[in-house]
């Protein structure tokens, strides 16, 4: 499996955990932020989506459209969790345990990670917007190479 694949499924899988469910419904910029805060990888929507693609047909996890049944307008995606994913859980889980680490820790730094993000992003919000795209990116790389 491929690095971003990686990230995508433990994006999905935290989420459906977080929450205390097999699965969630995550918007896909929600699961492009969290990827950032999380791993520091910035992917594009089609990116998220190719992979999304290749996720679900290795049985990680299927994606339901989910509509309003008035308006019939999209709402959100629901993804449960395959069968996969929770084999994926243990082979993380056994090569924490490898390394002397634990799931416990793993997720703390990663609370911490994702709180030194925050931190640094609303110090970026509260300034003033950048006149380009180029000033944009640089604060972006800034922002990256502070969070390590």
């Amino acid at each position: 499996m491929k690095s971003i694949d990686d990230c995508i499924l433990r994006v999905i899988i935290g989420l459906s955990r977080y929450f205390g469910n097999f699965y969630c419904f995550p918007a896909q910029q929600t699961i492009i932020r969290k990827i950032y805060e999380y791993d520091g990888v910035l992917i594009s929507s089609a990116t998220l989506n190719r992979h999304l693609d290749v996720l679900e047909a290795d049985g990680f996890f299927t994606r339901v459209r989910r509509y309003d049944q008035r308006t019939r307008e999209f709402r959100s995606t629901l993804y449960k969790l395959g069968t996969r994913s929770f084999y994926y859980l243990k082979r993380l889980g056994s090569f924490l345990k490898s390394v002397g680490g634990n799931v416990f820790d793993f997720l703390s730094a990663a609370k911490r990670k994702a709180r030194s993000f925050n931190q640094a992003s609303d110090a970026l919000a509260s300034e003033s917007p950048p006149a380009s795209w180029e000033e944009n990116l640089v604060k972006w790389k800034a922002l990256r190479v502070s969070l390590g």
